[in-house]
Formats: structure tokens, C-alpha cells, sequence
């Protein structure tokens, strides 16, 4: 880059030194990886330092004359502080840009001997020391539960590669089946090595519809090289496919993004179409080296695709055509081609995998924990990369021991650390624990990996929902939608964001978007849910059965008749809970369940449960931590033990803000020993996050609670009001509902 002046002068920050001129930095002596562009961007920002950089100038700077999004800066300026670590010293200037504040030392070339000898007053200042988990001790741990860490040492890089585009194959066997599934084979083998980001075909479509092409338009070898100069990446992959005789001949060709020349180029002949995917495997680990990755890299990261004597095209074409359905928010409909797939394949580790995620998702826990188990069984077949996936869905799956989890996630972000989905399931993690800061952090970090996953944007928003940052929520979605990729996760969100800003015509919205959608079953167990939260049982039994009907003719079960049953045992409504109760699988046990029986006078059978699961699962986290806790105190308070389901809650302390059903159990409780002050503070804890869970019935019953314990305090006029508030907002509500009979009585007795 000709406007820098990085070609005469070295430049030492830190342990770090930076040679403009080679494109070198090193750490203490030992080469720091960076591609092209992240080296650009540090490069400016240290020839600057103490000053804010703006974006605009960045652009023109690092992506000069090249039309890119803003959230190419984002991502690049996150990778670079992601490999220079703790002194990366770039401070962010809200709304201007960025600033280098590290201190600086600029030496010409000549004297490079001298700084890198400098005395360790430097060295001194680098992070502590670093652990991380190599592969085979990622996967021992996931599956094991992390009984301890070993120090993992990274093989050598060269300087990456960078972003790489797949074009379509060119097919001219006359076989449709060649068509797409080369192309997505190629993507998943180039998809193993750290080294490389592939486009995704969301971002390939995005960029067609800038340059005025239809979305879907062909991917040919000279639009991919275009759509990879608009996205500043480094390379565009190209394929073909043709008949010689009775044999096939297969090209494979990596041409520069930039200067269009051809970097690496290889052919093979097969007789064969089983023969396809084994040639093609070999080609892209060819191409791999060729692309700078060294031998041990891509053999630490490198397993074919599919086994090889159960290789199947046709597999690879419903796995594809799942996993977009899957990306777009269209999970049911994902369900079926993922089965096909298995089908075809049977030993094929990711469809199972996969599908287990969407089955999970869709609240269907038996079928999830099958298909991972399969996965794992099978997860030799797969590559370096999907063994992690595997083995750490199987982890958040079966074992559900989320701190394990996050520990395996973590060591994979930093192997993989261009890739978007171990931090998007380590925001979902967090999430799942309350650690929302984190997620917060994380859930942004996906998101600026992966603009175009719609989980990434869900994650994102649930992680603000639950910080109660209602307006950031909605503004996450609404960038899902700018980016086309708002389905059933995002939507649904979108209707709970309306129900907690009292958003009536919002809520209208989703209920029509989701309307003949087989989504439409998530967003009326939503509506059923406000019904409830506003005392419309009736209502809500019928918004329920409409979705149990959807589910019904999609095969899922009702996943909502638990969580229902304890919401009706509050209510006072029994008999209603016990009937939702019996429509509950046999072969599932959810948290709701035995908490709901405890409430409903079930004892005998809620301890046995309860005891039952503490000794098959004592690693799952949240089982440990929240929901026995829960189910204890609940059993308590129905045997006239409030002190006891006080100490009971306890242990469910750092998980009491992911939902409403912690501080509201202890507020009922602190109610039953008359301890007003403390009572309250347990409601207001409800009333003043109701981003946390907007549709719970659980909001409206903590303005009960508080007027109750308003009027233990004595605090008549505070109690009166509170009462007030709650009966208007019940004001439609069934008037035979037990709390509501209560609430009124109380309120006449004021």
C-alpha cells in the first residue's frame, strides 16, 4: 500500500514489532498471523497513534476504490484485537472511530536487530500465559466433562488466505445432481481449515443483488471473482466437471480476487461418480498448501467429507438444501431433507447433528438426544471442525453441563476464530447461565462474523432482552430483516419485544407474518401465553390447540402443556393443571413438570423425579443450579415451609434473572413468613426487567405480590394502587380464575 509509510520504518509496541515493508509482525520474537487486510488496518492505526481514525478514512485507507460495509471494519478491527490480545491498545470513539493508544517507537529498518533485543520492560507487559485445548483434548474433555486443560500449541501458519468465494461447478456431464453439490462439497472440505472463511451463499446473494443481478443468479467463474473483489476477499474457487469417455474429469482452479491470476490449479480423472467425493477431498487438501496453509495444518484439520464407502451425492444435496432452510429460520420445514439425507447416507455425522439442533430448537428433547448420540457415535467420519461441533452439542445436549460447554467453546473460538457459530453458541451458553454481559459481547462479535445467520441475530437479541434492552433487541432484528434473513427466531422475537413495549399493532404483525407458516405454531403458543398473562385462560386454551394441531401435523409434540400446567397450578386452576399434565410426552421430563406437580399437591411424585434426575445428570448445570432448587422450594411452600424454600432457592442465586420463576417462588415465600420488605423486593425485581421473559404470567402476579406485600409494610396507599394496576390490567380477564377471585376480595377488604 503505496500511501503508507511502513516501507522504511519499523514500528514497536509492546512485545510487538511491525515491519511495514515485509509485512511482518512478530510477538516477542515469534510471527503473529494476519491477514492481508487486518495487516493493513494495524499498519494505519500505528502510523497514527493517539488519534481517532475514522471509518471513512480507514476505508479509503485499507479497502481503497472497493465498495464494502461498514461491519467489514467491525470484523476486522475484532480480529485484530483478537490476535494481538490483552495490548492491543485500539480504543473505539463512539460514532467517530477508532484510536491507537498503545505508546509507539519507530525505528528504521537498520536498527531492527537493536529493538527486538530491547531489554524485557516490553515483554513484561504481554498477557498472562495463555491455555488452550488442542484437539484430541477439546474432545476428551467435551466428552469427559473437562476434568482438566493441557496447553495446546497451535500448527504453524503461514499468513492466511482469507476469505474465499465458491463458484458454481461447471457441469457439462448432462447429471443435475453435479450441479450444486460440488460446489457445497468444496465449501465444507475448505470450511475444515482455520486458515480460510468461506462466503456463505446468503453474503454471495446480498452481493449479486448489489451489483443488480438476481440473487440467484449462476455463479460463474467471473461473477465469483467479482462477488469476491466487492468483499475484499482473497481468492474465488472454481470447479468443473466433464465427460471423457466413460470417465469424468474433475478441475479444480484458485484465482487471486485481486489481479485475477491464477494461483492454484489441479485436475483428476475418475471412472466413477462414487469416486467423486474421495478426488475432490484430495484436491482441496492440494489446495489448501497451495493457498499457504502448511502440511501439518492441513492434516491436523482434515477428514473427508462423508465416509468414503458410503459417499453420496444425493446426501450432500438434501444436507445443503436443509441447512439453508435451517440458516433462514425455516426449521420444521428443514426436518424432512435432513432425514433424506440420513437416508442416503446413514453414517452421514452432520445431518444427524444437525437435525438434532433443529429438533432441539423445536422443544422436541428425545428425538435431539437421540440423533446427537448417533452423531457422536458416528463422529470419527466427520472433519477435525464438525468432531467439535459434535462433540460439543453432545455435551450441551446430553450431558447439559453448560460451564464444560463453554469451556469446549471457548478453545474453539480460538482455534476457529473467524468463525461465527462456536460464539454464537457460546452467547447462547452464557445466555442459558446469566452471564448476560458476556453474551452481550459475544452475541455482537457472531453477529459481525455472521451478518447473514439468522441465530446470530436471535442470539444477539435474546442476550439484550434479557439485559432488559427492549429498543436494542428490536434494532438487532430489524437489521436481520435488512439482511434478509429474519424467519421464525427473529419474528418470534419480535412479537415478545412488542408485548413488553405494550406494542398491540407490533404484535399484529407477527401474528399475521407467521399466518399458514408452519412457524405459525411458535408465534400462537406466544399469543397463547399473553392470553394467559392477562387472565384469558379460555382464550389461550384455544390458541393452544390450534398449535398443538400445527405440531401434530408436523410430528412434534406439545412442548407447551408443562410450562402451561405450572402456569395454571399459579393460577389457582388444578384441575386444568393436572389434565395439560397428562398431555405432557412419556418419554420427556421437563423442568415445568415436576415443578407444577409439587405445586398441584403432587409430592410423592415430584421428590421421586426430582431425586431420580439429581442422580442421572450430575453434571447438568441448570438442573443442579435452578430447577431442583426450584421444584424443592415449590414442595416447601406447599408443605408450609417457607424459611426452608428460602434456603432451598439459594443455590439458584446466579441463574435468578433468566426467567421470572426464581424471584418470584422467593417472593411468594418471603409472603408466607409475612416479611414484607423482602417480599417486595423480590416483585419489583420482576417489574422492572420485563424484558427478561415478556410474555410471562408471572409480570402481572408479581403486581399482586407486590400489593400484598405493600400491604404487610403497612404501606396502604402504595398497596391500594398496586391492586388497582392489577385488576386493570386484568379487566378481561375469566372471572372463576381463583387468584382473580382473591385479588378482588383483598382489594374490597383494603
Amino acid at each position: 500500500m503505496n500511501q503508507f509509510e511502513g516501507g522504511r520504518t519499523v514500528y514497536a509496541f509492546g512485545p510487538f514489532i511491525l515491519d511495514g515493508a515485509r509485512r511482518v509482525l512478530t510477538r516477542d520474537g515469534a510471527a503473529v498471523a494476519l491477514r492481508p487486510t487486518v495487516f493493513d488496518t494495524l499498519l494505519y492505526l500505528v502510523e497514527h497513534p493517539g488519534r481517532v481514525i475514522t471509518k471513512e478514512e480507514l476505508f479509503d485507507a485499507v479497502w481503497p476504490g472497493k465498495v464494502v460495509e461498514e461491519s467489514n471494519i467491525t470484523q476486522t478491527i475484532f480480529m485484530l484485537r483478537h490476535a494481538l490480545g490483552d495490548e492491543h491498545g485500539i480504543l473505539t470513539a463512539p460514532g467517530q472511530g477508532y484510536r491507537f493508544t498503545a505508546p509507539v517507537a519507530r525505528q528504521q529498518r537498520r536498527l531492527v536487530e537493536q529493538v527486538r533485543s530491547w531489554p524485557a520492560q516490553f515483554a513484561g507487559r504481554g498477557r498472562a500465559f495463555q491455555v488452550g485445548v488442542g484437539f484430541g483434548a477439546v474432545l476428551l474433555a467435551v466428552a469427559g466433562g473437562f476434568v482438566a486443560f493441557q496447553p495446546w500449541q497451535a500448527p504453524p501458519r503461514a499468513e492466511p488466505a482469507g476469505v474465499v468465494v465458491v463458484a458454481d461447478f461447471q457441469n457439462s456431464t448432462g447429471n443435475p445432481v453435479f450441479d450444486k453439490t460440488l460446489a457445497a462439497a468444496t465449501a465444507i472440505d475448505l470450511r475444515q481449515s482455520p486458515h480460510l472463511s468461506v462466503m456463505s451463499p446468503e453474503k454471495v446473494a446480498d452481493t449479486l443483488d448489489m451489483m443488480t443481478r438476481p440473487k440467484d443468479s449462476p455463479l460463474t467463474p467471473a461473477v465469483a471473482q467479482e462477488v469476491c473483489a466487492r468483499n475484499n476477499g482473497q481468492e474465488a474457487v472454481e470447479g468443473a466437471i466433464a465427460p471423457i469417455g466413460g470417465q469424468y474429469l474433475l478441475t479444480l482452479t484458485a484465482t487471486g480476487c485481486g489481479d485475477g491470476r491464477i494461483i492454484a490449479a489441479d485436475k483428476v480423472t475418475v471412472d466413477k461418480p462414487a469416486a467423486l467425493l474421495p478426488a475432490l477431498d484430495a484436491m482441496v487438501d492440494r489446495m489448501r498448501r497451495s493457498l499457504g496453509e502448511s502440511g501439518a495444518s492441513v492434516q491436523a484439520f482434515n477428514v473427508p467429507l462423508l465416509g468414503r464407502k458410503t459417499a453420496s451425492l444425493d446426501a450432500l444435496k438434501a444436507y445443503s438444501e436443509a441447512t439453508y432452510l435451517n440458516d433462514h429460520g425455516h426449521r420444521i420445514e428443514s426436518i424432512p431433507l435432513y432425514q433424506r439425507a440420513i437416508d442416503l447416507d446413514p453414517n452421514f455425522a452432520m445431518a444427524y447433528a444437525d437435525l438434532s439442533l433443529a429438533y432441539d430448537a423445536l422443544h422436541e428433547q428425545s428425538s435431539a438426544v437421540t440423533l446427537i448420540t448417533k452423531a457422536y457415535a458416528l463422529r470419527d467420519r466427520a472433519g477435525q471442525y464438525d468432531q467439535l461441533a459434535i462433540a460439543t452439542r453432545f455435551q450441551i445436549v446430553v450431558n447439559q453441563d453448560d460451564i464444560a460447554a463453554i469451556r469446549a467453546l471457548k478453545a474453539w473460538s480460538d482455534i476457529y476464530p473467524d468463525d461465527p457459530v462456536p460464539r454464537m453458541t457460546l452467547a447462547s451458553e452464557e445466555e442459558w447461565i446469566g452471564r448476560i454481559s458476556e453474551a452481550v459481547a459475544d452475541g455482537r462479535r457472531a453477529v459481525a462474523l455472521a451478518p447473514d445467520k439468522e441465530r446470530a441475530y436471535e442470539i444477539l437479541v435474546r442476550a439484550y432482552m434479557l439485559a432488559n434492552q427492549l429498543d436494542e433487541a428490536r434494532r438487532v432484528c430489524e437489521q436481520a430483516i435488512a439482511h434478509h434473513v429474519a424467519g421464525e427466531r427473529v419474528h418470534k422475537r419480535l412479537f415478545e419485544i412488542a408485548v413488553g413495549q405494550n406494542d398491540q399493532a407490533g404484535m399484529q404483525r407477527e401474528l399475521d407474518w407467521s399466518k399458514g407458516k408452519p412457524s405459525e405454531r411458535v408465534v400462537l403458543v406466544d399469543a397463547g401465553q399473553v392470553a394467559v398473562s392477562e387472565g384469558r385462560v379460555r382464550q389461550a386454551d384455544v390458541l393452544f390447540a390450534k398449535a398443538s394441531d400445527i405440531g401434530k401435523d408436523a410430528g412434534l409434540g406439545e412442548y407447551f402443556a408443562a410450562p402451561y400446567a405450572r402456569v395454571l397450578s399459579d393460577l389457582g386452576l388444578a384441575d386444568q393443571a393436572r389434565r395439560n399434565l397428562a398431555r405432557v410426552p412419556k418419554d420427556s421430563d421437563p423442568d415445568d413438570y415436576r415443578v407444577a406437580l409439587a405445586q398441584i399437591g403432587e409430592t410423592a411424585e415430584a421428590e421421586a423425579l426430582t431425586r431420580r434426575l439429581q442422580a442421572q445428570s450430575p453434571s447438568n448445570t441448570l438442573l443442579n443450579g435452578k430447577t431442583v432448587p426450584e421444584t424443592r422450594a415449590a414442595l416447601a411452600l406447599r408443605n408450609g415451609r417457607p424459611a426452608e424454600a428460602i434456603e432451598d432457592l439459594k443455590p439458584a442465586a446466579p441463574f435468578e434473572m433468566i426467567d421470572f420463576s426464581v424471584p418470584y417462588l422467593r417472593g411468594q415465600a418471603y409472603l408466607a413468613r409475612s416479611d414484607g420488605p423482602h417480599a417486595a423486593a423480590e416483585f419489583r425485581k420482576i417489574l422492572n426487567h420485563r424484558g427478561v421473559e415478556p410474555l410471562s404470567v408471572h409480570y402481572p402476579l408479581a403486581r399482586l405480590g407486590l400489593a400484598r406485600a405493600l400491604r404487610l409494610e403497612g404501606d396502604v396507599p402504595g398497596s391500594r394502587q398496586a391492586y388497582a394496576r392489577f385488576l386493570l390490567d386484568w379487566k378481561n380477564a375469566d372471572p372463576d380464575i381463583p387468584v382473580l377471585q382473591q385479588a378482588r376480595a383483598e382489594y374490597a377488604n383494603l
